[in-house]
């Protein structure tokens, strides 16, 4: 067959497998080629190299083997290569160059060492996605700052040390994620066209850079899952197009900023597991949030989270502005009168009035105590966060009882929670005696 004019090939979505044969290495024409979503298998071709007009390159989601060959340099014209979801590894070395591709799409492969700084030093490229590979070291300091680069994805990797400054002189970069990687530190002046920021899932340090708060054109920021302390910057309420702010899973105090309630736009908010004291904001769109919002805050209170705020805002981790300077383990005695069972749920042997409980007898074990559990309250609240599912007992204590005691079991149901109980919950919980009987959990193994 003769292939010499062919220009455009498109064999994606097939059940093609087996390796990559020789039979379009005369196709000296092609610029299109497009093999992806198959099951082909082995090297890539050093032939390829050979194919000079080719200007897209997309061999996606095969199982692919082995390294980039190095005649993809060759290449004067290629502007998109998609070599991702492979088995591709090794390092690529420093001559890796392709200057003249605007997309490299990488990612999902197993592609190691340290990234090329040629990849950076490209004034044509617009799109660099590397996630999902075994890349180390740091970011190469040598970018161009003339680059055109706006998408750089780098989640998923083994990446470490301080951001290039230089990154900040790339005015025309508006998504950058480096999340799942080792970073302890992000420097830097204002990205100001950045519209997504995810930096979740490192190992950042100290407090938020005031600055991040001038990313006017920002829609998402992810700082969740690391380390960094400090208060939440009153600068965020700058950010006025912003519709997801994940702030979760690190060491944040202080109260919340009130002028948070002018980001209008706020629909994913998340400040779980901090150290955050204070009331919570209840006006514009936060008042569409609730207790799942700041879940870890024991310091926090408000009617967002069904917590009176009388005597919290004189607790210690607020009195002197400097929890630092405080023994944080100090109990302010006048101030426990403010707090109830909620304070103290998970804690089966605390006894006293505050939680309902009579200490007679409560230094005993609760495995050892009473067998009805219905008689004893704290050790209910105790089956919040499981996988439990099925009706809920309504009768004896457990008719005082309401759906704070049942949190985040989704499959649990009955009046008690407002859910109706399916025939299907109820089949579920039949057991080869028969039906099971009220009050009998059924846990999901």
């Amino acid at each position: 067959m003769n292939l010499t004019n062919l220009q455009w090939l498109l064999l994606d979505n097939n059940n093609f497998s087996g390796k990559i044969e020789d039979g379009l290495s005369e196709a000296k024409s092609l610029y299109f080629l497009d093999i992806s979503n198959n099951g082909l298998s082995g090297h890539i071709p050093d032939w390829i190299g050979n194919l000079s007009y080719l200007g897209v390159l997309l061999m996606s989601n095969n199982f692919l083997e082995g390294s980039i060959p190095v005649q993809l340099n060759n290449y004067g014209n290629l502007q998109i290569l998609d070599v991702s979801k492979n088995r591709l590894l090794g390092s690529m070395t420093s001559s890796f160059n392709l200057s003249s591709a605007h997309h490299l799409y990488l990612h999902n492969n197993q592609f190691n060492g340290k990234i090329p700084s040629a990849l950076l030093k490209s004034s044509q490229l617009i799109t660099l996605d590397l996630r999902y590979n075994n890349f180390s070291g740091s970011i190469p300091h040598w970018i161009n700052e003339s680059s055109s680069l706006r998408i750089l994805l780098l989640r998923g990797n083994n990446l470490e040390g301080h951001l290039p400054k230089q990154l900040c002189q790339l005015r025309d970069l508006s998504i950058m994620d480096i999340s799942d990687n080792k970073y302890e530190a992000y420097r830097g002046t204002i990205l100001s066209s950045m519209t997504g920021l995810d930096l979740s899932c490192n190992e950042l340090t100290g407090d938020i850079p005031p600055e991040i708060g001038n990313l006017q054109e920002l829609r998402a920021l992810n700082f969740s899952h690391n380390f960094l302390s400090g208060s939440i910057p009153r600068g965020f309420s700058n950010l006025s197009m912003i519709e997801s702010l994940d702030l979760s899973h690190n060491k944040l105090s202080g109260q919340i900023p009130s002028q948070l309630t002018e980001l209008h736009f706020l629909s994913n908010f998340n400040l779980s597991y901090n150290n955050l004291s204070g009331p919570t904001p209840n006006a514009g769109q936060f008042a569409n949030f609730d207790e799942r919002n700041y879940r870890g805050n024991p310091g926090l209170c408000g009617p967002t989270i069904n917590k009176n705020c009388t005597g919290v805002l004189d607790s210690p981790t607020t009195k002197s502005g400097n929890r630092a300077e405080e023994d944080e383990s100090a109990i302010d005695m006048d101030n426990l009168q403010t707090f109830d069972k909620r304070n103290y749920r998970g804690n089966p042997g605390l006894c006293g009035p505050t939680i309902n409980k009579n200490c007679t007898g409560a230094l005993d074990s609760p495995t050892t105590g009473s067998s009805n559990r219905a008689e004893d309250e704290s050790v209910v609240d105790m089956v919040s966060y499981n996988n439990l599912f099925g009706p809920i007992p309504s009768t004896g204590q457990f008719a005082t009882f309401d759906e704070t005691n049942y949190k985040a079991n989704p499959d649990l149901c009955g009046p008690t929670i407002k859910k109706s109980c399916s025939s299907k919950l109820a089949v579920s919980l039949a057991t080869s005696s028969g039906e099971a009987e009220e009050g009998e959990y059924a846990w999901r193994l």
